[in-house]
């Protein structure tokens, strides 16, 4: 019969049993974050909840495609800005020690706490980041509305390209862009709309936009680690976390069943 000995939980022994030397080794979250914030680059990060606005009971999972509650199926709050070291963004398909990378993904590596040195950083699925300092070009197909104000997918700092199947316009000239970054018609050259069946008329643009992520994988979700004070303390210590993020665009809204389009409820 083997016989286990017993341990005490919870508890342990100030004195590393196996070494306590560790040269040119110096595991510190300080240093760490101080890295982050050298090398780093900007990002806004915002939590991410799924959007409330269903078909039919919980368990079907059908979200309203036409949703004006939601991006992408997410309802994004509590943003807050803070620097974070950007790498490995890929346009091909590779295989890497973290995994399988697609096209339009990157590493991101997040301190432990904000600037402020009191809030720690909670990172999770779908949570959205935009890189704050650069932009990149973005294209999509816009249906014209009845009002003044088409709406884009992202905020646009400049247009490139607006155009229907037969007629170019022109920014300063033709449209604006609003204080959200969408399309603002200030003159009556604009593209029509079709009264009978009612639907307004497709243009295609090409802007410039700050890039939008979403994190789609947890590398290091939880990184735990100690800092001895004074015998016998020892401090749980959170280190950086790392995470894998991918292109918003290429993560797609649709209702996985029927694909049909409901307009979302108005709200008050």
């Amino acid at each position: 019969m083997t016989v286990r000995s017993q341990i005490k939980r919870n508890t342990y022994a100030h004195k590393n049993p196996y070494d306590s030397k560790f040269p040119g080794l110096n595991i510190d979250p300080k240093l760490f974050n101080a890295m982050l914030r050298e090398y780093g680059i900007r990002i806004r990060h915002e939590k991410s909840t799924p959007c409330p606005n269903l078909k039919g009971n919980i368990d079907s999972g059908h979200h309203r495609l036409n949703c004006t509650l939601c991006d992408n199926g997410f309802v994004n709050y509590d943003p807050y800005e803070y620097t974070a070291y950007f790498q490995s963004n890929t346009l091909e398909r590779v295989i890497q020690a973290q995994g399988f990378f697609d096209p339009g993904t990157a590493l991101l590596t997040v301190p432990t706490l904000l600037e402020d040195k009191n809030t720690y950083i909670y990172i999770h699925y779908f949570d959205r980041i935009t890189l704050i300092d650069f932009e990149d070009r973005y294209t999509e197909l816009v249906q014209k509305t009845k009002g003044e104000i088409d709406l884009l997918r992202y905020q646009a700092l400049n247009v490139e390209y607006l155009a229907t199947k037969n007629v170019r316009y022109e920014q300063g000239q033709d449209f604006e862009i609003d204080d959200n970054g969408n399309i603002l018609w200030i003159s009556s050259n604009r593209p029509g709309r079709n009264e009978v069946p009612e639907y307004g008329e497709i243009y295609s643009i090409a802007y410039v936009y700050r890039p939008v992520y979403r994190i789609v994988h947890l590398l290091h979700e939880g990184r735990f680690s100690q800092r001895k004070l004074k015998l016998p303390a020892v401090t749980p210590e959170r280190f950086p976390q790392q995470c894998v993020i991918k292109k918003d665009f290429l993560l797609d809204r649709r209702d996985d069943v029927t694909d049909e389009k409901i307009e979302a409820p108005v709200l008050p």
